[in-house]
């Protein structure tokens, strides 16, 4: 049962990744969109969702490693090294990208559409913002390959429960 929720955890994580990286983040900044709402208007709704999904991302990433340490202890999911080094490393990124990145990113954002400061501010904030967009898009990627590598061990070690270990046979035999 551990295990199961295990890879619940891990599947709603990767999903979440996947659908707010390459759906619904994407379609804010569409040309449809982004022409409809002032200058930034796109970006401030791109932070919403993201907040939510960094908020989301570390209770998953706090709940994946408390399930391991479970199923661990139970003696039901064989420990590994790459989850053992990967979960430690979400949380601590998930716990990072929410209480640090995030609000650093939101400042340099907010600075570079200011009406109140000058040209230069505004645009060493912008590539200030650019700079850090790079990093965080290329650490997002590798969040999500760590999060399939880990939903992968675990659907494996799953797959390798016998059908008859989990329910009694009812033929007879």
């Amino acid at each position: 049962m551990v295990r199961t929720l295990l890879l619940l955890v891990f599947s709603l994580w990767l999903g979440m990744g996947i659908g707010v990286s390459f759906v619904a983040v994407p379609h804010v900044f569409s040309p449809g969109v982004r022409d409809a709402l002032p200058p930034g208007g796109s970006g401030r709704i791109a932070q919403g969702i993201l907040l939510r999904t960094f908020q989301w991302q570390a209770g998953l990433a706090a709940a994946a490693c408390v399930l391991e340490l479970l199923a661990r202890s139970r003696g039901s999911l064989p420990a590994t090294r790459l989850r053992s080094l990967l979960l430690p490393t979400l949380l601590g990124l998930s716990l990072a990208t929410l209480f640090w990145v995030h609000p650093t990113m939101r400042g340099h954002f907010e600075r570079k559409y200011s009406a109140d400061l000058p040209e230069a501010q505004r645009v060493e904030a912008g590539k200030r913002f650019a700079a850090w967009h790079g990093a965080t898009q290329a650490g997002n990627l590798l969040v999500l390959a760590a999060t399939l590598a880990c939903w992968w061990q675990v659907a494996q070690a799953l797959s390798k429960v016998s059908p008859t270990a989990q329910a009694p046979r009812t033929d007879g035999r």
